[in-house]
């Protein structure tokens, strides 16, 4: 049984059909990559399997329990974390402050939380930006910031929303290490990225989304040859 699915998953908005007919599924440790041209439907996705969109058909299980229509402290509780594309720490909090926050939420006590949050930091190569005020920190500690919020509940499935947008090479490689250590803990992934470098020398598998639909699955380099594929991304195919 798929740990985390989407079966037949449609939203629209107006007139406009963001996510129509998706179904894919991931599996306890296995990170997939979802990828697709901007406006694709992908944080759409995301919402609507965190609680923050309901679907207008389909169904979203996680351990064959339809979850669809559960508010998103609901969906967190069951242990399906995400990251956003854009951070929003507090600023005028520490990073260990921001993520006992988030500790705190799922009902850990203060003691509890802070030990947590200190781990978790750690984890994430965060130990000696602790007490630095999150609105201080570089690209990278926001983005790891971001991760270690989500981290420290111990999460059954982690959404991460670009968590490597604005990165450097070098900043690239080491969110690769982090996440493939994440991975070694049983924590299965999905990720919504455009550094295909990444995405292709991560993933287990990979789904392409274009105008809401999905137009190709697989290992990444089958997808990677797949001439829809190269037609979403490039506007046409290898032949002249």
């Amino acid at each position: 049984m798929p740990l985390l699915e989407a079966e037949n998953l449609t939203k629209s908005f107006g007139g406009v059909v963001a996510v129509q007919a998706l179904s894919f599924s991931v599996g306890e440790g296995e990170i997939l990559g979802l990828i697709g041209p901007n406006g694709a439907g992908k944080t759409t996705v995301f919402n609507l399997m965190t609680g923050f969109e309901r679907p207008d058909k389909g169904v979203i299980r996680f351990r064959g329990m339809d979850i669809g229509r559960l508010r998103p402290h609901r969906v967190s509780q069951l242990g399906i974390m995400r990251t956003f594309q854009i951070t929003k720490p507090f600023g005028h909090l520490t990073a260990l402050e921001n993520v006992m926050i988030a500790a705190l939420a799922h009902g850990t006590d203060m003691a509890a939380a802070r030990r947590a949050a200190a781990q978790t930091l750690g984890f994430v190569g965060m130990e000696a930006k602790a007490f630095d005020p999150a609105r201080e920190l570089p690209v990278e500690g926001q983005k790891m910031l971001e991760l270690a919020r989500a981290l420290v509940v111990r999460p059954k499935v982690l959404l991460l929303d670009e968590v490597m947008g604005g990165l450097t090479a070098s900043e690239i490689n080491r969110v690769m290490e982090r996440l493939r250590e994440v991975r070694q803990t049983g924590v299965a992934m999905i990720i919504v990225e455009h550094v295909m470098r990444a995405i292709m020398a991560i993933s287990d598998r990979v789904v392409v989304m274009n105008f809401g639909q999905k137009i190709a699955e697989g290992r990444p380099s089958e997808v990677a040859a797949d001439p829809q594929v190269r037609t979403a991304y490039l506007g046409r195919t290898d032949r002249a």
